[in-house]
């Protein structure tokens, strides 16, 4: 009787996949060197990427480890055993894709988040405590990934960053958010520094009264109250006083500094 023995030669035993070794073949005694044989020693690495078209999702495995079978969940209770299917969704909204890629020695599984319909619409707000400025995103339509540029040379991924000024001054913060579906971008002005230091100028030619902004500090707000229970918030606006009197007015001038300051002056109307 013939043996065919598969050796794996001593301390050569690896955590490779798909390691060939040489097969040894006895006979009577007698051994003859084969031909190699693919040996199996741990199932493959599920992973996967993926190109969109409106609706349409071509998929691409790139698992590693010689995977021979593959399945795929894409999330709209549609399944395909394709090594790289391509998907049509039919409705709008996040799904989620699940990949499993497997061998003889077993299988693995990987997902991630399909997005189908618009990109997101990137929305922020955010807190300021002297230098220190604290983000939150209000984007809308499923953002998956984030990436703001605070207007200094740094950048972040997280969704809501936390970030601290080195000077004074005004930065142009940016936050793009995207989705598998495409990205938008915004943008805002974050002054770091002092409050502005509200002042301003009248013309007044009868009832009519044009005021100035002459604030420093590099003010970005501006809340007029022109005393008569009427109010603007244009940087230099102009007003009419319907009625005789002598009227207040008050100017309130603030910055992303996170305060404001007042200035007065006192209007008569003939």
């Amino acid at each position: 009787m013939i043996c065919i023995v598969v050796l794996i030669p001593a301390g050569a035993v690896s955590t490779e996949l798909g390691k060939k070794y040489p097969i040894i073949s006895y006979n009577s005694g007698r051994s003859t060197s084969g031909s190699s044989s693919t040996i199996i020693v741990s199932p493959p690495r599920a992973d996967f990427t993926f190109t969109q078209n409106g609706n349409t999702v071509t998929f691409i495995d790139t698992s590693r480890g010689n995977p021979t079978t593959w399945y795929w969940s894409f999330g709209d209770k549609k399944t395909s055993r394709v090594q790289n299917p391509s998907h049509s969704y039919t409705k709008r909204g996040a799904c989620i894709v699940t990949f499993t890629a497997g061998n003889s020695a077993g299988s693995s599984s990987t997902s991630a988040t399909i997005v189908i319909g618009s990109p997101p619409l990137a929305k922020f707000t955010y807190t300021q405590n002297g230098k220190t400025v604290a983000f939150k995103d209000a984007s809308t339509k499923n953002p998956m990934n984030w990436f703001w540029s605070f207007g200094d040379g740094t950048t972040s991924t997280a969704q809501n960053p936390s970030h601290s000024y080195a000077e004074v001054g005004t930065y142009t913060v940016t936050l793009t958010a995207s989705n598998s579906a495409g990205s938008s971008t915004t943008s805002s002005p974050i002054t770091i520094g002092s409050p502005p230091v509200a002042s301003f100028t009248y013309i007044q030619n009868g009832k009519s009264v044009s005021f100035k902004d002459t604030s420093t500090g590099n003010p970005t707000t501006w809340y007029w109250n022109f005393g008569d229970r009427k109010t603007s918030r244009v940087q230099n606006p102009g007003h009419y006083y319907s009625k005789k009197g002598t009227y207040i007015v008050t100017l309130k001038a603030g910055n992303s500094a996170g305060s404001t300051s007042t200035s007065t002056a006192v209007i008569v109307i003939p």
